[in-house]
């Protein structure tokens, strides 16, 4: 479910859910995106590896990833 959630708000930016479902999901996101700071392809893999899906991947790092590399 986790993955699921994760997938849906880095591709439409914003979902709508739980209060309890979206702290569990801040537990899930925030790693992947301290891993999606550096870009190389050890670090996409292990993306890939939670998220399961290509297009949530490319866009984690190729728009989201910039806009908080200084966080």
């Amino acid at each position: 479910m986790l993955a699921n959630m994760a997938s849906s708000l880095v591709k439409h930016k914003r979902i709508n859910t739980t209060v309890a479902k979206a702290k569990a999901l801040r537990t899930f996101i925030e790693p992947l995106l301290t891993k999606a700071k550096d870009d190389t392809t050890h670090s996409r893999r292990m993306v890939f590896r939670y998220l399961r899906d290509k297009y949530a991947v490319t866009e984690l790092f190729r728009d989201i990833a910039p806009k908080i590399a200084d966080r």
